[in-house]
């Protein structure tokens, strides 16, 4: 994704250091779910061929049956269309003065929160669960003296190594500052 300027409200010298979205393996999850529920109308259809073919020659019944299953199914296209967006539009920016945290919550929530990196107090990160030790993704947890105290990095790769260029980020913003 190629992130816009206007859209972070950059200034012309601020740089990007990195950006990042949640760990893939985080959708793959989802959709994997969605997957399984959406399986659940056909098997529905094959067991009733089988055990009740007399539901499926009831014309008021087969036709209800098929407008159920048809409802199902889109719900679940618009549910994983849903967590793809979140998944795609949940973005991380990391620039040499700040910290910008882009959060989608459905359709029409978004929601831009910065950080000037010269505020960051601490910065911790985790790794819990055996999907997130193979995989190696985490939360990076950053503490920061501003208006939104807290900023989490929810399920993202490597958030050791991040959490780490996170600190030196800040380290050399606050040496700027103290010259």
């Amino acid at each position: 994704m190629k992130l816009r300027r206007e859209l972070l409200q950059l200034d012309f010298e601020e740089k990007i250091v990195f950006f990042f979205h949640r760990h893939p393996f985080i959708f793959f999850k989802k959709s994997l779910l969605y997957l399984v529920l959406g399986v659940g109308p056909f098997l529905i259809f094959f067991v009733l061929k089988f055990y009740f073919p007399f539901v499926l020659e009831d014309k008021i019944l087969y036709p209800l049956l098929v407008l159920l299953a048809s409802i199902w199914l889109i719900f679940i296209w618009i549910s994983l269309f849903q967590a793809w967006l979140e998944y795609y539009f949940c973005i991380w920016v990391a620039t040499d003065k700040q910290i910008i945290d882009i959060e989608q919550g459905g359709l029409f929530n978004r929601t831009i929160s910065k950080q000037p990196l010269s505020r960051i107090q601490d910065v911790s990160a985790e790794s819990k669960g055996f999907f997130a030790t193979i995989f190696k993704y985490g939360n990076v947890y950053i503490q920061s003296a501003g208006a939104k105290e807290r900023f989490i990095f929810k399920e993202i790769r490597d958030p050791y190594g991040i959490a780490q260029q996170i600190n030196k980020l800040a380290r050399i913003s606050l040496e700027k500052l103290e010259k």
